[in-house]
């Protein structure tokens, strides 16, 4: 469990986790230049002209680069709210994940021929470049980008090994659709950006590329995974115990969180899931005491506070069911809007 930092600190909780992806993608990108530099043949490339090292070098600053894209295209796009993202919005986050596709794919230059020059390295790129789209089709079409919080919170090590095996699974199906997708569209490009040699140096070629694009995969997965694991760990919204604000104003944080955030960001949803946690076990007795003051007022916000969401999801649904028809195109969007109204179940379902 996280605890929020007091009112006028530097970074928030939300930044805080966010500075946590950052890092632990940054290791996963300096374990694969390890990795990347421990298996790669040093082979010299006269058609690039450079020398092996340079290739071999190459791939670290390539790998970070992509880091930061891939992080980019994480922070604008998850989000714990189900509405629909805007499309200028989603653009951004798939062309950043391309770029950071192609960067990691053509970070392995290493990998091809030796009479090979820098189209086929922009060839590998462009393979890269399908991946990071590939990518962006699941993460957009299958509604990834929505973080779901899970019912029982488990320790941050644990909830990142229940992801491994799922991870697993779909970097290998991923990988398997990009590696033949980019197969066929290779061959739109000019000859030069195409991979020579002899027919057995393309098969060691190709399954040297199908390894890497997997090992991407997998590195993109479980980063998306972590980036749900950190995301929806609880974060206590209150001073710690001992201090002087948690004797006068405990609840004080949460409940202008509640009423002053807004309705669609992280740091609300946090703090809705820290108060039914509060509310529903007994693991901060004091807390929970502090809720029910002689006053009485703090009681009231907090309702007050609950009763928003409900009230939005109720009006939204006799705004549906409003002048309600059999028409086929006005049903469809009285079912739309329903949808709509059923779909933050996450916040309902707190309160």
């Amino acid at each position: 469990m996280d605890r929020a930092p007091p009112r006028g600190a530097p970074r928030d909780a939300v930044g805080q986790r966010w500075l946590t992806v950052f890092a632990f993608q940054a290791a996963l990108s300096v374990a694969a230049s390890v990795i990347h530099l421990a298996v790669s043949p040093s082979r010299r490339h006269p058609n690039l002209g450079v020398p092996p090292a340079f290739l071999l070098g190459l791939h670290l600053p390539l790998s970070c680069a992509a880091t930061g894209l891939l992080a980019l295209a994480f922070l604008i796009s998850a989000s714990p709210h189900p509405g629909q993202s805007p499309v200028p919005k989603v653009a951004l986050a798939a062309s950043l994940f391309a770029s950071a596709g192609a960067l990691c794919v053509a970070a392995a230059a290493s990998l091809v021929p030796k009479d090979a020059g820098w189209a086929a390295v922009a060839g590998l790129g462009f393979r890269g470049a399908v991946l990071g789209v590939v990518f962006a089709a699941h993460y957009f079409g299958r509604g990834r980008w929505l973080l779901q919080f899970p019912v029982v919170q488990r320790p941050m090590f644990y909830g990142l090994k229940m992801g491994l095996l799922p991870s697993i699974k779909r970097a290998l199906k991923m990988s398997l659709q990009v590696f033949l997708l980019s197969l066929v569209l290779i061959l739109i490009l000019p000859r030069q950006f195409r991979m020579g040699g002899s027919i057995g140096s393309q098969i060691i070629t190709q399954i040297a590329i199908f390894i890497v694009t997997t090992g991407v995969s997998f590195c993109w997965e479980i980063s998306h995974h972590f980036v749900q694991v950190v995301h929806t760990r609880r974060c206590s919204f209150t001073p710690p115990q001992s201090s002087a604000a948690a004797e006068t104003n405990p609840t004080d944080y949460i409940l202008e969180t509640l009423e002053l955030s807004n309705p669609r960001s992280l740091m609300q949803y946090l703090a809705f899931q820290d108060l039914c946690a509060v509310s529903e076990c007994n693991i901060e007795p004091w807390r929970r005491g502090a809720f029910f003051e002689e006053s009485g007022e703090t009681y009231k916000r907090i309702v007050t506070a609950c009763l928003k969401p409900l009230e939005d999801f109720t009006s939204k649904i006799a705004e549906a069911l409003e002048g309600f028809t059999s028409e086929r195109p006005e049903l469809l969007l009285q079912q739309s809007k329903l949808y709509g109204a059923f779909s933050d179940s996450q916040k309902i379902s707190d309160n």
